[in-house]
């Protein structure tokens, strides 16, 4: 299976990858804080924020990026949205 639009990541509900991330190390203790206090980031509508790096040197190449952020001191996390999305829609784990 491969993601290939953004309409397939976008199908990743906010419970799966609150359970892909607690299932695999994602909500470890901060390493800023110590706390366990994370949120995987929504905008309006409920929908969860995605960023979007263009790959040096590699053209029509992007990176997916799913940011989680410590409710406490507000340090970032940044995991492999589509690796992510590719285990959760296969059913499995990495």
């Amino acid at each position: 299976m491969e993601i290939s639009t953004i309409e397939e990541l976008e199908g990743v509900t906010y419970e799966q990858l609150s359970e892909f991330l607690s299932g695999n190390g994602g909500f470890s203790k901060c390493e800023a804080c110590g706390s366990q206090d994370w949120e995987i980031t929504r905008i309006s509508g409920g929908h969860i924020l995605y960023l979007y790096q263009d790959v040096v040197f590699l053209e029509n190449k992007t990176m997916v990026y799913l940011p989680v952020t410590c409710g406490t001191c507000m340090n970032t996390r940044f995991f492999n949205a589509l690796g992510i999305a590719y285990s959760v829609l296969a059913g499995g784990q990495p």
